[in-house]
């Protein structure tokens, strides 16, 4: 879904897990759906990750470090961050900063390793969502297209 918005030129701007809904299919609740697009933003100028407000809305523990210091420049790497802090949270039973000050913490040093957590992640699902984390944006996938490819390919 956040592949198909970036492709559209969308940016959500509040992934978390609530605006996650699981939906069932022939008996499985299989099926992801990314819902309230309320705060979504339309990629404007000649910037393709500039929105048209500098205003910094989303819920703090999900927010990308780049929307708490220059929300008028997030871009789909913002939701990416988001969406990986909600599998964080999924995964490790807490969400990648705890301990600190969740805001400066984004700001200051990487997201705490998820391992000792949830031990059971595997070495190349531990290197996605670290790398859906990253606290600098060009480490971080591009967006919602690329995070789906490298998802897919833990299946292989």
């Amino acid at each position: 879904a956040l592949g198909e918005a970036h492709r559209a030129g969308l940016i959500h701007r509040d992934v978390k897990p609530a605006n996650i809904l699981l939906c069932e299919r022939g008996g499985r609740f299989d099926v992801a759906k990314v819902v309230d697009f309320g705060l979504v933003k339309s990629v404007g100028g000649t910037d393709p990750g500039v929105t048209q407000e500098n205003t910094a809305p989303g819920t703090p523990h999900y927010m990308a470090p780049e929307a708490l210091t220059s929300p008028d420049r997030v871009d789909a790497r913002a939701d990416v961050y988001s969406l990986g802090a909600t599998f964080y949270t999924l995964a490790a039973g807490r969400w990648p900063y705890v301990g600190d000050d969740v805001l400066v913490a984004r700001l200051e040093r990487d997201p705490d390793d998820p391992r000792p957590f949830a031990p059971w992640l595997q070495e190349a699902e531990v290197a996605v969502l670290l790398h859906s984390v990253a606290r600098h944006r060009p480490d971080r996938y591009q967006d919602g297209g690329e995070l789906l490819g490298a998802l897919l390919s833990l299946e292989a």
